[in-house]
């Protein structure tokens, strides 16, 4: 027994098909709009009061730097990956940097927090960043690179070899755990 609504019984595997296809389209329309206008809201989560300030400005232009402190599992990390998603959502065709100093905790937590983000946001169970599918984005390991479907690319990279980084021109620049990053390497040559 068919599980179909009537009116969608009658119609073709090819017709299916493209319903099917046009249904996922306006699902992950819906998704990025949602995320641009209530990005909390957009993965079902209730944020604290410091999380959702932090999100907010993450996406107001008129800030050019913004330090988010607080203790461990404060949410820190959630709120930066949503701001990104929020920003990817009201900003497409962007160039995003986001970094750690260390590629072992590039690789092991953010591409980890932030493909599980887009899991959440999207309704997928990613707990990778390599996992995201071709319809939400598209993932280029051989460059540390995320290209979402609305032509937004985050850049990853690990700042102890920052002279690998190449283009420096990105709207948005992310560091994950600033305070891994040795005083004399953040301040840079004599």
């Amino acid at each position: 027994m068919s599980t179909l609504p009537p009116v969608l019984e009658q119609l073709t595997a090819a017709e299916l098909a493209l319903f099917q296809k046009l249904a996922v389209e306006k699902h992950l329309e819906n998704v990025w709009e949602g995320l641009a206008v209530d990005p909390w809201k957009t993965v079902g989560m209730v944020p604290n009061a410091k999380q959702a300030a932090f999100t907010d400005a993450l996406t107001d232009n008129q800030y050019l730097t913004l330090i988010y402190s607080g203790g461990a599992r404060a949410g820190k990390s959630e709120a930066a990956d949503l701001g990104l998603l929020c920003f990817a959502a009201r900003f497409p065709k962007t160039q995003m940097l986001v970094g750690r100093y260390a590629y072992k905790d590039l690789n092991e937590m953010t591409f980890r927090q932030l493909g599980a983000m887009v899991g959440r946001a999207f309704g997928r169970n990613y707990t990778h960043i390599e996992q995201i599918e071709p319809d939400i984005g598209r993932w280029r390991a051989g460059q540390q690179k995320l290209e979402f479907s609305n032509k937004t690319q985050i850049t990853f990279h690990h700042f102890k070899d920052a002279g690998g980084l190449g283009s420096t021109e990105y709207h948005r620049i992310y560091v994950e755990e600033p305070q891994e990053i040795p005083p004399q390497e953040a301040l840079g040559p004599d």
